[in-house]
């Protein structure tokens, strides 16, 4: 899809929020417009997995890499009904505009917003998890294929921070709430149901091929102390440090790496955008 496609599909999407917002009479503030714009402008790009996997990212050239180079690497098949599939997506890499989200991961990576700009044709944004759309969610209409309803809902880069800009200030009870995993109090208008409230809203970031670790665009690398010492990720960090960019180290015992991750990026976002 091309990026006028994007762009229209942003102006017709914003179209349809404001008119949810004036048919429901919510009220949006000057503070939560204000505390939204902010958030929204900065919020990073986030990416998480498990300490195997950033292990192997680490020692195979610090790269985030697709579906389709994972597989044609012989890293990770790509099954023939995966998601990835049946969007057309396997070809970017996926990356969240919010806190780590998701369970099944203990170490992080957090990209500035200039990651959007260096891909401001070739990527696209959707305000909800896309992956969730074809096993999780529900669309407004069933008889809708899936890739047909997440293509009319792609936006382009970095426009798409204007969308979540008016999301966050109408629909969530204040603005912090979407970061700290807080469901919105109203689902707005795009009228997928089931699955996780915060994934639905969660505004998804997709960057082709590859996202390269070492970059002027790296904010912050989370990680717990026990991989710190593995000689590959032990080299990033010293990397990291040299050049300037947060590295976050945090004790866990696996069971909870998931819990720890995700409190440590709520409150070092915290620092950020607040």
């Amino acid at each position: 899809m091309s990026r006028s496609r994007f762009e229209e599909n942003l102006r017709r999407m914003s179209e349809e929020l404001r008119t949810y917002v004036s048919q429901r009479n919510i009220s949006v503030t000057t503070e939560s417009a204000s505390s939204a714009g902010t958030i929204a402008s900065k919020i990073h790009l986030a990416h998480s997995t498990s300490d195997v996997n950033f292990v192997r990212i680490c020692e195979g050239g610090a790269r985030l890499l697709s579906p389709a180079l994972l597989d044609s690497g012989g890293i990770k098949p790509l099954e023939t009904d995966a998601v990835e599939r049946t969007l057309a997506t396997s070809e970017f890499v996926f990356l969240y505009a919010n806190a780590f989200s998701y369970p099944s991961s203990g170490c992080g990576l957090l990209f500035a917003p200039s990651l959007e700009a260096d891909h401001y044709n070739d990527g696209s944004a959707t305000p909800f998890d896309s992956g969730a759309l074809v096993n999780h969610f529900r669309c407004p209409d069933p008889a809708e294929h899936p890739r047909d309803f997440f293509q009319r809902h792609q936006l382009p880069l970095s426009e798409h921070r204007d969308y979540l800009s008016q999301c966050l200030a109408a629909l969530f009870r204040q603005p912090f709430d979407y970061v700290s995993g807080i469901a919105p109090i109203h689902p707005g208008p795009i009228g997928i149901t089931g699955g996780d409230p915060c994934r639905r809203s969660t505004h998804e970031v997709r960057i082709p091929s590859s996202v390269h670790i070492r970059s002027r665009h790296l904010q912050a690398v989370f990680a717990p102390t026990r991989i710190s010492l593995e000689p590959e990720v032990l080299h990033l960090l010293k990397w990291c440090e040299a050049e300037g960019f947060d590295v976050v180290s945090f004790d866990s015992d696996r069971d909870n790496d998931f819990t720890k991750l995700k409190s440590a990026c709520i409150e070092y976002l915290r620092t950020k955008l607040v």
